[in-house]
């Protein structure tokens, strides 16, 4: 069953990025989190959007190109993968099954 994903509270949270990385606060727990480049890009994209998207959308964002186009790329997906879940993890983001 696929899933979708969104940001869980975007306008609770802050950021500050530079090269090698971003520190994100959550306001609703009062968390500080220190993210990679690749999971800040995965964040940020799910914010800015606003609204949920499935793993092939996100990728498509993410590499700007049709939402088909690196879905079955079992790389893109096992990459994404571990991000998405850590964001989970830490209560950044929450999958929707749809």
């Amino acid at each position: 069953m696929p899933c979708r994903w969104h940001a869980v509270a975007p306008g609770q949270c802050r950021w500050h990025g530079w090269d090698d990385g971003f520190v994100f606060y959550d306001g609703r727990t009062a968390a500080t989190h220190l993210l990679g480049p690749a999971t800040a890009a995965v964040l940020l994209t799910l914010i800015e959007t606003g609204h949920p998207l499935s793993a092939a959308e996100l990728t498509a964002m993410l590499y700007d190109e049709a939402p088909d186009a690196k879905a079955a790329d079992p790389e893109t997906s096992f990459t994404l993968g571990p991000i998405l879940a850590e964001l989970e993890r830490i209560g950044l983001v929450e999958r929707h099954l749809s």
